[in-house]
């Protein structure tokens, strides 16, 4: 038979590995979504203070305040979730602007530029789409390149058009709007890391 102190070692030894084990799930998940812990995060606050920030912030804010449900969830991982489907949707619907505006138009030099831009959007949105996927993985290090990599391609847009040049579309000012976003998303990420 064992003794009492033997049982008692024993019993210390199991508690001590099973205790850590089973509380690293909470530390996990606690860190990255308040609201797992008992629904005392701001979605608001947590976009307001990513845009206070940014070097634009009011037109950052307005961006945010212009979709209300930004501010419908209970917490900031839905929060960025819901400004990933927003970049996609003004990606998509400014990409498909950028094929009609291609097909429309009868001068060649805009003609070839609109194309460009277009296909760099392609891009954008491939890269946002690997964006989202990851952040729904946790993976947050590689959202941050992913919007990078977007980024990059708006400015290869940018680019195209260049200073002085002309922009009946006020292509610079879309991809401006769309950058807001995408570092919305970047400074969220980076937070919930």
């Amino acid at each position: 038979m064992a003794s009492y102190s033997q049982k008692l070692i024993l019993i210390t030894l199991i508690l001590t590995i099973t205790i850590p084990i089973s509380t690293a799930h909470r530390r996990r998940w606690g860190r990255r979504s308040p609201s797992r812990r008992g629904g005392d995060d701001n979605a608001e606050q947590f976009l307001r203070d990513i845009c206070s920030s940014h070097e634009k912030a009011d037109t950052c804010l307005s961006l945010i305040k212009g979709d209300p449900r930004l501010f419908d969830n209970s917490n900031s991982v839905d929060a960025v979730n819901d400004v990933i489907d927003l970049a996609l949707e003004k990606i998509n619907a400014f990409g498909e602007q950028l094929n009609k505006w291609y097909e429309d138009t009868n001068d060649d030099s805009i003609r070839g530029r609109y194309r460009t831009c277009a296909e760099n959007y392609d891009d954008v949105r491939a890269h946002v789409e690997d964006a989202e996927r990851d952040f729904g993985s946790d993976d947050f290090r590689s959202v941050a390149d992913r919007v990078d990599e977007a980024r990059d391609e708006l400015e290869r847009c940018k680019q195209v058009f260049g200073p002085g040049s002309i922009d009946p579309g006020h292509v610079e000012n879309r991809n401006n709007e769309i950058e807001i976003y995408l570092d919305i998303v970047r400074d969220a990420t980076t937070r919930l890391d």
